[in-house]
């Protein structure tokens, strides 16, 4: 694999990482918030549930798109192999 091309990837790859790093930080802020702002949450409930729900499941869609692939998907085992 070209030195450019492995480059190209790696960068793909943090990128994810990083989203993923940020789904999972901004869900802790809100899991964090809860009890000490659970009057001000509850104004807006089904916002915070929403929200809370949206970032587990992207989470975990940035993480399948690092190590989930059933076909030609660049993932992180088939990049290691």
């Amino acid at each position: 694999m070209p030195h450019e091309e492995m480059v190209a990837k790696l960068e793909a790859y943090l990128k994810h990482i990083i989203f993923a790093q940020d789904f999972l930080a901004t869900y802790k802020s809100i899991l964090d918030a809860i009890e000490p702002y659970n009057a001000q949450i509850n104004l807006a409930p089904g916002f915070f549930t929403l929200s809370q729900y949206s970032l587990s499941k992207c989470l975990f869609i940035e993480l399948g798109k690092l190590y989930c692939g059933s076909g030609d998907e660049k993932t992180m085992s088939k990049f290691l192999a």
